[in-house]
């Protein structure tokens, strides 16, 4: 099957496609909250840390499913400035070559 048809195919069935990764999002969620309120998710090494980051990272470990939408908002705000920076700096007017 060769790249194009994939995507032709994720695209015929974009419905399926987005409720499946809604449902991968909530069981990651819900394993990073389970981790957490079991007592599992607790690093030994930034116990013993001290400064404004162990402060923070401590705070952190303790906030259930911070590290899940740390990883989502990072992954969003890459996409928006590559976006951006792409329609500032990278496109050009359509008459461009033109001229």
């Amino acid at each position: 099957m060769n790249l194009l048809n994939l995507i032709e195919t994720l695209r015929r069935n974009l419905k399926s496609v987005l409720l499946g990764c809604y449902a991968v999002l909530v069981l990651v969620v819900a394993a990073d909250a389970w981790r957490l309120l079991s007592g599992h998710g607790h690093a030994a090494a930034a116990e013993h840390a001290t400064g404004f980051w162990a402060a923070f990272y401590h705070i952190a470990e303790t906030v259930p499913v911070f590290w899940t939408l740390f990883g989502f908002l990072g992954c969003v705000l890459l996409v928006v400035v590559s976006k951006t920076i792409g329609h500032v700096f990278v496109s050009k007017e359509e008459n461009f070559y033109d001229e």
